[in-house]
């Protein structure tokens, strides 16, 4: 997990000794081009850090922590000194005559075992900021593990950076991604229902350097897929479990374009097994600094087909939003190895083949008594929620808030402990 995906009541002592020792021994020093340590505020000192990551690529100063020059030999914890609790109250002010409108989050880290003492983590994006972020007349960039005097050419590049950022990929393309409506399976035998989750991650300016997805993203996302729950878990309409690896289905590269690529796992041979299980895909999309993927389930029409009871839709979801997850993740770490990320909202669909048949068609609404208002038929879409710490539990909560919304969307109320009884699978 990065700096900026780290949620603010994960940032403890624990965390805080874990990164400066993750630092000292990778690198020797306490500082990267993420990350920048100061002892105390002195000047205008806190303003020009943040000044400096703000026109670079954002990071973390830590203030509280001795620096290369003043550690002595000293490491990990014994670098954390910390400063007066009344930093807290006071750095903001500092910051706020230096910044004009912008400020970084400030996040202050009790220091064990010194009571009066605080460590103050300020976060800073550099997205938020508008450049270039002048400090007492100066203009800072972040390079490597120092701060340097911006030159003309990097000045003239952080007043174009604003200018540019509606740049979405290659001469400005935007690739349309419509979850609702990317086609995963052959027209001549359309599913009879789908399930979609999408979602997207931002990622690091230096990105746009290469807005396309190189050879390497293409078998990132290939063995993000392979490794995924969907072919360890498939479910067939009628809830019966069945195992990929007495079946295994490769998946293949349907086919791939500069900034957009998909990727199928056909369903199962219906002469083998009748019911069919699902087939998947997923659709890949670099746009400028957004990357996004589509993840798709599907049910194949059948003659024994049956609407899927809840259980089976709550793991269906479920392994497709922890698929989304790692695929984000996995073809990221090709693109931009290091620098900050951050996660955008996750939305899914639940939707008939033919928009006009009703959803209960899809869903096996017959253990409930449906009383009120309904959605109707057609598909229905499962709202954008935001999820930033992105663990399997997290998941499991949301894909479960979206069944209740389905549910209560349709006129079926008093099904809480329904959805809370569901089992959560091993795998997550």
């Amino acid at each position: 997990m990065h700096w900026l995906d780290v949620p603010i009541e994960e940032m403890t002592f624990e965390w805080l000794v874990n990164l400066i020792t993750t630092l000292d021994a990778s690198t020797g020093v306490s500082e990267s081009p993420w990350i920048e340590v100061k002892s105390e505020r002195r000047g205008q000192n806190i303003a020009e850090a943040v000044g400096a990551l703000a026109n670079a690529s954002g990071g973390l100063v830590l203030v509280g922590v001795l620096d290369q020059d003043d550690a002595h030999g000293a490491v990990g914890a014994e670098r954390i000194v910390g400063v007066s609790k009344r930093e807290y109250e006071a750095l903001p002010l500092s910051l706020a005559a230096s910044l004009a409108d912008e400020m970084p989050e400030i996040q202050p880290i009790a220091v064990v075992g010194q009571p009066d003492r605080i460590v103050l983590v300020l976060r800073i994006d550099a997205d938020a900021f508008a450049h270039p972020v002048v400090v007492s007349g100066k203009i800072k960039v972040r390079v490597e593990s120092s701060s340097i005097n911006a030159d003309r050419a990097m000045v003239q590049r952080l007043v174009d950076r604003d200018r540019n950022v509606q740049t979405t990929g290659m001469q400005g393309y935007a690739v349309p991604v419509n979850a609702e409506s990317i086609p995963f399976w052959d027209t001549a035998d359309p599913p009879s229902s789908t399930f979609r989750v999408t979602g997207s991650l931002t990622l690091p300016r230096p990105v746009l350097a290469r807005p396309w997805l190189p050879s390497e993203a293409v078998l990132a996302a290939r063995r993000s897929l392979e490794a995924s729950v969907i072919p360890d878990a498939q479910w067939l309409v009628g809830a019966i479990f069945h195992r990929a690896r007495e079946t295994p289905r490769p998946w293949t590269l349907a086919w791939r374009r500069a900034q957009d690529l998909r990727i199928d796992l056909p369903p199962l041979d219906p002469n083998h097994f009748p019911l069919k299980a699902i087939g998947a895909g997923a659709f890949v999309a670099l746009n400028g600094q957004q990357l996004h993927v589509v993840v798709v389930g599907w049910l194949a029409q059948s003659g024994a087909v049956r609407p899927l009871p809840i259980e089976d839709a709550y793991l269906l979801l479920l392994g497709l939003s922890i698929t989304s997850r790692d695929l984000l993740n996995d073809i990221a770490s090709v693109l931009a190895p290091s620098g900050p990320r951050r996660w955008a909202g996750w939305k899914g669909w639940i939707q008939p083949w033919n928009n006009s048949a009703p959803i209960e068609e899809t869903i096996d609404f017959s253990r409930w008594e449906r009383v009120g208002s309904t959605a109707g038929g057609g598909g229905f879409l499962l709202p954008e929620y935001n999820v930033s710490n992105v663990t399997g539990e997290s998941f499991d909560f949301l894909v479960r808030e979206w069944l209740l919304l389905f549910l209560a969307s349709n006129g079926i109320l008093h099904h809480e402990e329904d959805i809370v009884a569901l089992r959560a699978p091993d795998w997550l």
